[in-house]
């Protein structure tokens, strides 16, 4: 959380003209549970070692040591979230969030890790879950890279389809069709677009839709100039 913080705030103080600023960083369970998992599934002495913290037996499968770990690594998370620390971490985060929002420089993140640990439970035949896997980054002023086009909501934006770079893209490439976008608005066109109201679903974006977002962009232009006009 501290080191998003810092990246933030120091690319503040110089955001540049793009109106967009990409970030990798991302922190989920599965992340953390693969840092303390992969040592002990190759070397049989740390898994020893673990199987002991945990409170197993030697003979405890795989499978069974993995789900024991994450348990215990989503028990961090929630008692680090309520935490007095927690708290304050999110509340600085936050802070330097609104920041970029009066700027008006959206931040583009992934929502989820997609790391080694997805393979690691794939090959202990795990169910991948997607809250296990997402950021706790996620913030209603960002908008999110999606694993799944149900993900997310009007609040919570989320898009699924692209990558954290090409959806940086898009949005720099929206703000220079229309300079008058909000990063409020550029969130509510993105949920636009992967909103299906035919089949009341979420959809991917893919390059067929990159066009409509293009053009609901110039369209929201030719309004806001309209309405200037009367006023």
């Amino acid at each position: 959380m501290k080191d998003t913080h810092e990246r933030l705030t120091h690319f503040a103080k110089n955001p540049g003209r793009l109106g967009v600023v990409s970030l990798s960083t991302t922190l989920a369970e599965s992340a953390f549970t693969h840092i303390l998992w992969k040592e002990p599934s190759t070397i049989p002495a740390r898994r020893v070692t673990l199987l002991n913290i945990l409170g197993l037996p030697q003979s405890t499968s795989d499978a069974t040591m993995a789900r024991e770990l994450m348990g215990e690594v989503h028990q961090a998370f929630m008692d680090f979230q309520a935490s007095k620390l927690g708290i304050e971490a999110w509340q600085r985060y936050d802070e330097v969030l609104q920041r970029y929002e009066s700027m008006g420089v959206q931040p583009v993140v992934p929502g989820h890790d997609t790391g080694p640990m997805l393979a690691e439970l794939q090959r202990l035949n795990i169910p991948q879950e997607l809250d296990f896997t997402r950021s706790i980054l996620m913030h209603p002023l960002l908008l999110g890279v999606a694993l799944s086009p149900d993900e997310g909501d009007a609040e919570f934006v989320m898009v699924a389809g692209l990558s954290v770079a090409e959806l940086g893209t898009l949005v720099a490439h929206m703000r220079r069709l229309n300079p008058r976008l909000t990063n409020k608005l550029v969130r509510q066109l993105l949920y636009l677009a992967t909103s299906d109201k035919k089949r009341g679903v979420r959809k991917k974006l893919g390059d067929p839709d990159l066009k409509d977002v293009q053009e609901l962009a110039r369209q929201l232009l030719r309004l806001q100039v309209t309405h200037q006009l009367f006023v």
